[in-house]
């Protein structure tokens, strides 16, 4: 079967099978969600030692750079590498967990595992911090701040800040805006840290724009966008600003 059979036969049925899907597809059940990754707790023996991962809380990071690619790994299989570090912790990288959170990556011994789960999981082991970045209608620039501490009541609520952006944006038609640079608006990000200060996560970019929070988009030119964002994560922000000295920024 020559090639341009084949390249002309394809081309046919491209073209027949583009307007059938069409007519079928409203009729086609929907393809299922897709599922979340969930962490999965394992027990490694390395030289003898048994570790175990996932004592660490989702979605943080060393707060001091491990820059794994520049090092030699300490230990070896044919599918991972292992990596030394602080506290007789290990690194485990490989291309299966190449996506994983960082708390599926890190062991620790399993002597220390409940010790360490307790603490991570307990958010009164954290600093809560935000830094304001504030752009005034007489500047052509935003002025950056310092990440500040503030003061949380509501620990778990706070980590919400710090997921993705389709986790925080609202779905609606109408949630989407677009503002220019000179219009005067105020932009926060929200970080903790664990107080050992060994693991922390910054979050994306908020901004307050006439009283109210948004999630901030990309920008083009002289316009910014922002996205509303979820009920709950707006109202919590909203409280969380005003209970930290920013009321004047919902009057």
């Amino acid at each position: 079967m020559s090639y341009m059979f084949v390249s002309i036969l394809a081309l046919v049925l491209t073209f027949i099978y583009a307007p059938i899907h069409m007519i079928i597809s409203p009729f086609l059940p929907p393809e299922p969600p897709e599922v979340p990754h969930v962490p999965e707790i394992t027990t490694i023996t390395v030289e003898g030692v048994r570790y175990k991962n996932c004592f660490l809380d989702e979605n943080l990071w060393f707060v001091e750079k491990h820059d794994f690619s520049t090092k030699n790994p300490d230990y070896t299989t044919t599918s991972s590498e292992y990596y030394k570090i602080e506290n007789n912790w290990l690194y485990v990288k490989s291309d299966a967990n190449e996506e994983y959170d960082l708390s599926e990556k890190l062991y620790c011994p399993e002597e220390d595992w409940e010790e360490l789960k307790a603490y991570y999981s307990n958010p009164e082991n954290y600093y809560y911090q935000c830094k304001a970045i504030p752009r005034y209608v007489s500047e052509d620039t935003y002025v950056e701040g310092d990440f500040i501490t503030i003061t949380v009541t509501d620990g778990e609520t706070f980590k919400k800040l710090l997921v993705e952006e389709s986790d925080i944006r609202a779905s609606d038609s109408n949630s989407v805006i677009s503002i220019t640079s000179n219009e005067e608006h105020t932009l926060f990000r929200f970080k903790r840290t664990s107080k050992n200060e060994l693991f922390c996560k910054q979050s994306s970019t908020f901004t307050v724009y006439k009283g109210t929070a948004y999630h901030r988009g990309g920008q083009t030119g002289n316009y910014t966008t922002l996205y509303k964002i979820k009920d709950e994560i707006q109202e919590y922000i909203s409280g969380l600003l005003k209970n930290n000295g920013y009321e004047a920024l919902f009057e």
